[in-house]
């Protein structure tokens, strides 16, 4: 999806609209900020179970394991921030 959304006060139809485009296929959310990326992997794991979030606090082998697992199947859904520290 190349919509930038700003998910900082994002009114739950946002957060809706994202569900509704990424039904059934393997995504990558893009979040500007870690809080909004944790809000929509909230918001979309309450209908399905097979999504992740990713941020640049997390470990460079948490990462790795986070997107292996969307390149295999584990997970469809990878909402991340755009800016990772490596």
């Amino acid at each position: 999806m190349s919509s930038d959304f700003s998910f900082s006060r994002a009114p739950a139809g946002k957060l809706e609209g994202v569900r509704q485009a990424i039904a059934g296929k393997t995504s990558i959310v893009l979040c500007r900020y870690i809080e909004a990326a944790k809000r929509m992997e909230a918001h979309l794991n309450q209908t399905r179970h097979d999504v992740l979030q990713a941020d640049g606090t997390m470990t460079r082998s948490v990462l790795e394991h986070h997107a292996q697992a969307l390149r295999s199947g584990d997970a469809q859904v990878l909402v991340m921030t755009r800016e990772l520290v490596v």
